[in-house]
């Protein structure tokens, strides 16, 4: 594909942190799934095409009168 072994090699770099990021996105993702869940009157945005369950969250916590404020102080203690 590419004539050049220097670009070969960037874009086996570029890859691998492409493949980083998306391990490190999955793991806070599930870590945040875990401890908020989208409240029934929020649901509905899931139905908008490009709303996933992160986005459903951010904009349900931007919201501000959604959540109980202990969540984020919570200790897993």
């Amino acid at each position: 594909m590419f004539d050049s072994d220097t670009l070969v090699m960037m874009a086996e770099n570029h890859l691998e942190a492409i493949r980083f990021l998306q391990r490190i996105t999955s793991s806070i993702e599930k870590e945040v799934k875990s401890q908020i869940k989208l409240k029934k009157e929020f649901q509905l945005l899931l139905t908008i095409p490009g709303i996933g369950d992160i986005l459903g969250l951010t904009i349900m916590l931007e919201d501000g009168h959604s959540m109980e404020p202990k969540i984020f102080w919570q200790s897993k203690d």
